[in-house]
């Protein structure tokens, strides 16, 4: 945990396949909104933008408050999870996708 913010730190190939399982545990669970704002950069490598990083805001269908926040930083393997309610995400959430991530590989 790192200040108000709980911090993982994956690999490459496991932070896209817990991408891929966050995306799917919410579209399993049609009471839960996720709003996605991405954060893009032009580098002078780069033809184009490239996304640095997504914020992914969490809330249920039909309501106004955010339940947490989940910031998804692309270039160095890192998931944020911050919120009022970010232990609901620590204690039922992260539980099913990462099971769902042992399942895909």
């Amino acid at each position: 945990m790192k200040g108000c913010m709980i911090v993982f730190t994956l690999t490459a190939a496991a932070f896209e396949l817990f991408k891929k399982s966050l995306y799917r545990y919410s579209a399993v669970h049609p009471s839960l909104v996720l709003k996605e704002v991405e954060n893009r950069v032009k580098t002078n490598k780069a033809k184009s933008e490239v996304a640095v990083d997504i914020s992914l805001s969490v809330k249920y269908k039909g309501s106004a408050h955010q339940l947490y926040r989940i910031n998804l930083y692309q270039t160095t393997s890192r998931i944020g999870v911050n919120g009022k309610n970010e232990m609901k995400f620590l204690q039922e959430n992260l539980p099913v996708i990462c099971e769902a991530v042992t399942i895909m590989t």
